[in-house]
């Protein structure tokens, strides 16, 4: 027969002026007071009695106080070798009957850690997932429902606190209570060294403290996941879902690499730099809901792709001194512009700056030329250079003087106008990186009418990876992708 103790219900008021809030104890519970041990009982144990208490201030959370005749240490349940002490409270909703420790729901001492005080640490709480199968429905955590364990300020306590919200671990109005305590639990004489505290649990009646709604939980979730990214797209999109359709807030926990803004669900994050870009959500809660826990997303920002870039120009056949400026028609296959400059200032010049590729003829010799193209944050620096030969103006003999008179009909022979050296459209520079091995082309060779050359044929071989292949012209050269061995 389980016995009914008193409860009571006061509200204290105090008569000096407040100088700060005075908690007020709405609810009290007194169990009687046993001193008896059993006879094996650790002497540094000495359990007597429990209460249970709501206050003014938080009428959802329930504590519950187990008093013990001797004070205890910080460290007076923490694990001594093989003494492993246990202190647990036991609620059973409903008055409904369990035998032994089966009961509905634990608050539990931890025994790895010392107390620390007045200040609350972590309690282990748990609830059998099927109560009326005691052990074998197996046990639910209820750290969600914030479990928390404390003593009385200082070094020493009479007394261990727990404390959990009443309404997340559903602790019905009315319920039986109790606490079990083992000083050993590896003693052989377990019989003799555990005490029920009281024996016979002691019913608590919380009906007249009114509570607050119980609080919905919610929770927040990335919508699917974010795969590598580069800098070459700064924006990428993804979403994120509440369990609720609250108000969900995204932040980067790396602010200097990625920056998310939300509209919506919608998340749109710019991206800095290179690095590991990680996000959080969380939804915030209000007076009828939980915050929601945060999650976090990580992917991984990569620099951009960058573009090599070709040189091109049209290679001049036949130039010859004293040739009107003509276009070598340099460019990059970026469509980037192209500064040229001559290394050969006496031979030719490049003079005008909105033409940047027509070359003024100054005077025969190799026309020696280089060619850059600066980086952009997508295409690779370019160089190359290149030469062309100019030809000497011919030299004109004046015939011999066989007359000193003027013919009255002179018959002169206007000069003829000069024609635009040939072209031939070849590639300086096959775009490999921010340097270059250029190739430069004489044209010199293989011409015969200006220059007493002649138009004889040779033969070189070219490679591209393992193959050859021979090349017979009067210029050979080797086609794009192939190279010169």
């Amino acid at each position: 027969m389980k016995k009914l103790v008193v409860l009571l219900i006061a509200v204290l008021t105090f008569g000096s002026p407040p100088a700060a809030y005075a908690d007020s104890l709405v609810f009290e519970a007194i169990s009687r007071d046993d001193r008896t041990q059993p006879v094996d009982m650790n002497y540094r144990f000495a359990p007597r009695s429990l209460s249970v208490e709501i206050f003014d201030s938080n009428k959802v959370e329930i504590i519950i106080k187990v008093y013990f005749a001797l004070a205890l240490n910080s460290d007076g349940l923490m694990n001594y070798g093989s003494a492993r002490p246990l202190l647990r409270v036991k609620i059973m909703n409903e008055l409904e009957t369990y035998k032994g420790d089966t009961g509905y729901l634990w608050l539990e001492a931890p025994n790895s850690v010392p107390y620390q005080g007045s200040t609350k640490i972590p309690a282990i709480g748990s609830v059998y997932s099927d109560p009326k199968k005691g052990p074998s429905g197996g046990r639910t955590s209820l750290a969600s429902c914030n479990p928390k364990t404390w003593m009385a300020p200082g070094t020493s306590s009479d007394w261990v606190a727990f404390s959990i919200d009443r309404n997340c671990a559903d602790i019905a109005d009315l319920f039986w209570i109790n606490a079990f305590f083992d000083s050993n639990i590896y003693a052989s004489s377990i019989n003799l060294d555990s005490k029920y505290i009281p024996i016979d649990p002691m019913v608590a009646n919380t009906k007249g403290v009114a509570r607050p709604a119980k609080m919905k939980d919610q929770s927040v979730a990335f919508a699917g996941s974010i795969g590598t990214q580069n800098l070459d797209n700064p924006k990428v999109t993804s979403s994120v879902t509440s369990s609720l359709s609250l108000p969900v807030t995204v932040n980067s926990l790396t602010p200097t690499i990625c920056l998310p803004s939300l509209s919506g669900f919608t998340i749109t994050t710019a991206l800095l730099k290179t690095g590991t870009c990680t996000l959080e959500a969380f939804a915030a809660g209000n007076s009828a809901t939980n915050p929601s826990p945060r999650v976090t997303q990580s992917f991984t920002v990569n620099p951009k792709v960058m573009i090599k870039q070709d040189l091109t120009w049209d290679e001049p056949f036949a130039v010859m001194e004293g040739d009107a400026p003509f276009d070598l028609y340099l460019s990059s296959s970026a469509g980037l512009p192209v500064k040229v400059t001559s290394d050969s200032p006496s031979v030719c010049q490049f003079y005008d700056s909105t033409k940047p590729s027509f070359v003024t003829i100054l005077s025969a010799g190799t026309c020696s030329i280089s060619v850059r193209v600066d980086a952009t944050d997508k295409y690779f620096e370019a160089s190359g250079s290149a030469s062309f030969y100019v030809d000497p103006k011919p030299v004109v003999k004046k015939p011999p003087t066989t007359s000193t008179k003027t013919s009255p009909n002179p018959k002169t022979t206007p000069s003829a106008a000069p024609k635009p050296p040939k072209k031939k459209t070849k590639t300086i520079f096959g775009g490999t990186g921010s340097t270059t091995t250029n190739e430069t082309f004489d044209t010199k060779q293989g011409t015969a009418d200006t220059r007493g050359v002649g138009t004889k044929k040779t033969t070189i071989t070219c490679k591209k990876g393992g193959l050859e292949k021979k090349v017979t012209a009067v210029k050979p050269v080797c086609e794009k992708g192939w190279v010169k061995k």
